[in-house]
C-alpha cells in the first residue's frame, strides 16, 4: 500500500515554502555562529510537546528555533548540518540557550545514534501520555491531515501489517516504508519502555527528563518548574496564551475498544513503570 496525502500543496503553500527556504538560505551564511541545541524535546507526538515547547520559549533566557519542529535527525537526517544550524539563533548576553522540539525523534529506530554522535551532551526531554489517549489523538490528526481512511478500529488491526519490520525504513525518509512508519504506528509508539531503553543505550539517564503528559495538563506550572532545573535556567513562571490544544474532535473512544486497548496496553505499561521506578497510573 503506498501512503499518499489526498490534498496536494495549494499555490499559497508553495509560495510559503519558497520564501522560507529563501530565508534559510541567507541564514546558512552565517551558520558556523549560530548555536546548535542544548536541549531537544524527542517525544512523544501527541503529548503536549507543543505546549511544553511554546511554554519555554517564553523564557528569557531561551531562543527558539525557526520552527518548533526540525526533524533533523529524522526525515531530513540527508540535509547538512549547517543547514540544522541556520534553523537556531545566534546567541547573546541574555539568551543562554537554544533547543527544538521533533517529537518522532523518540519513536525513530535511528534517531538516538544520530544525535548521540552531533550533540552527546544535550539535554532530552520527553513527554510521555496515557497510550490510549496518545493513539486517538494520533489517529485523528491523521484523518485531519489526510493520511488515514480506515476507522480507528480498523487502523489499529492493520497496524502490524501496515508498518512491518521497523528496520526497513532505512535512509530514505520519503519512502513507503518511512512514511506508514510515521502516520500509521498508533499502538507502536505507545509501547514507551522500548523506545526509552534504545534512548538509554547512548545516553545516561540524569541527561533525559521524563515527565507525564497528564501532571503538565492539569498543573502546567509545576511541571515547568521542573524543566527549567533540569535546564539549569532561572525560576520565571511563563505567560500562559492557551497552548494547549483540546483535540479538534468531540467524539470518545468506543468503550470496548477501550477495554481492549487497555489490555493490550497493560504489561507495556508496566515495563514502562519498571523501567522509570514509577507508576504513571494510567488505568482505565
Amino acid at each position: 500500500m503506498t501512503v499518499a496525502r489526498l490534498v496536494d500543496l495549494g499555490p499559497a503553500q508553495r509560495f510559503k515554502q519558497a520564501m522560507w527556504a529563501a530565508r534559510l538560505a541567507l541564514r546558512r551564511l552565517n551558520a558556523s555562529r549560530r548555536a546548535l541545541p542544548y536541549f531537544l524535546i524527542i517525544g512523544a507526538q501527541k503529548g503536549g510537546t507543543t505546549s511544553l515547547y511554546n511554554d519555554l520559549v517564553q523564557h528569557p533566557q531561551v531562543a527558539g528555533a525557526l520552527r518548533k519542529e526540525l526533524h533533523y535527525f529524522d526525515i531530513n537526517n540527508h540535509r547538512s548540518v549547517n543547514w540544522y544550524r541556520a534553523h537556531f539563533s545566534i546567541l547573546g548576553r541574555s539568551t543562554r540557550i537554544t533547543g527544538e522540539a521533533s517529537p518522532y525523534y523518540l519513536f525513530h529506530p535511528y534517531a538516538s545514534v544520530r544525535i548521540k554522535d552531533l550533540l552527546p551532551d544535550v539535554k532530552l526531554i520527553v513527554m510521555l501520555r496515557n497510550p490510549i489517549d496518545r493513539a486517538w489523538s494520533h489517529y485523528h490528526h491523521e484523518i485531519t491531515r489526510g493520511f488515514e481512511k480506515l476507522s480507528f478500529e480498523q487502523a489499529i488491526e492493520a497496524e502490524s501489517r501496515r508498518l512491518g519490520d521497523p528496520s526497513t525504513i532505512g535512509a530514505d525518509s520519503n519512502s513507503d516504508a518511512a512514511c506508514r512508519h510515521r502516520h500509521f504506528s498508533y499502538l507502536a509508539r505507545g509501547r514507551y519502555a522500548q523506545q526509552l531503553r534504545r534512548w538509554f543505550e547512548f545516553f545516561p539517564r540524569e541527561q533525559m527528563l521524563v515527565l507525564k503528559s497528564e501532571e503538565y495538563f492539569e498543573d502546567p506550572a509545576t511541571t515547568y518548574c521542573q524543566l527549567l532545573e533540569f535546564l539549569g535556567l532561572d525560576d520565571l513562571q511563563p505567560v500562559r496564551r492557551r497552548w494547549l490544544k483540546q483535540g479538534g474532535y468531540n467524539n470518545r473512544i468506543d468503550g470496548r475498544l477501550r477495554s481492549k486497548l487497555a489490555d493490550y496496553f497493560a504489561a507495556y505499561n508496566s515495563d514502562l513503570y519498571h523501567l522509570l521506578g514509577r507508576d504513571l497510573a494510567w488505568t482505565d
